[in-house]
């Protein structure tokens, strides 16, 4: 069981780790403007803050590759049921195909890396 543990936690460091959500605060914030997003405006804004407060239930959704996470189950956790919710990649997904440009390897990983820090 210690050796479980060991790993578990390794793992966490070695890897990428996103969170979809930190904080009240933090979730409500536009990335670009640090402006309160139009969902977290008036009474939506209150009731999702008020949903925080009576949850004390936590989840951390698990994936092998930043491309697996299943992003209705994470924002009805979230904001439906009001629990704190963290995604873990173990890894960064290096080796996956890229449609959309040139990079591949590292610098496929560092752009899907930046992807999920930026919906995060």
């Amino acid at each position: 069981m210690c050796r479980l543990t060991i790993l578990f936690v390794a793992c966490l460091f070695c890897s990428s780790v996103t969170l979809a959500q930190e904080s009240v605060l933090l979730s409500t914030l536009d990335t670009e403007g640090g402006n309160l997003l139009d969902v977290d405006r008036g009474s939506s804004g209150l009731w999702q803050q008020l949903l925080k407060l009576s949850t004390t239930g936590s989840m951390l959704h698990t994936v092998a590759h930043p491309d697996d996470e299943h992003a209705g189950l994470l924002t009805y956790s979230s904001r439906g049921v009001g629990a704190r919710v963290a995604l873990f990649s173990v890894n960064r997904g290096e080796a996956g195909a890229n449609a959309i440009g040139p990079e591949l390897f590292d610098g496929l990983g560092l752009i899907r890396t930046e992807e999920l820090r930026l919906a995060g």
